[in-house]
């Protein structure tokens, strides 16, 4: 589950809940996506730490929302896991 809430993982007999984090929202279009994209790179990269992975999937996503149009730049700290 994800979204204006935050998310919630559940896997590897845990839970793992990041609240959502508060940006000024200028356009939705892709945000899930881009949720979706990073929690998957990070689950391939790093899957041993499932708190951090759900977190940056976080951070990504509130940034592209924060952005107007569909293909936002992204600033190179927010493409680095970790």
């Amino acid at each position: 589950m994800s979204g204006e809430k935050g998310s919630v993982l559940v896997a590897d007999g845990g839970i793992f809940e990041h609240s959502e984090l508060a940006v000024g929202i200028k356009d939705t279009v892709g945000t899930g996506d881009a949720f979706t994209a990073t929690l998957t790179i990070g689950l391939l990269q790093q899957s041993d730490d499932l708190q951090a992975v759900n977190k940056h999937a976080n951070l990504v996503a509130a940034y592209v929302c924060s952005q107007a149009g569909a293909v936002p730049t992204f600033p190179s700290e927010l493409l680095q896991f970790g």
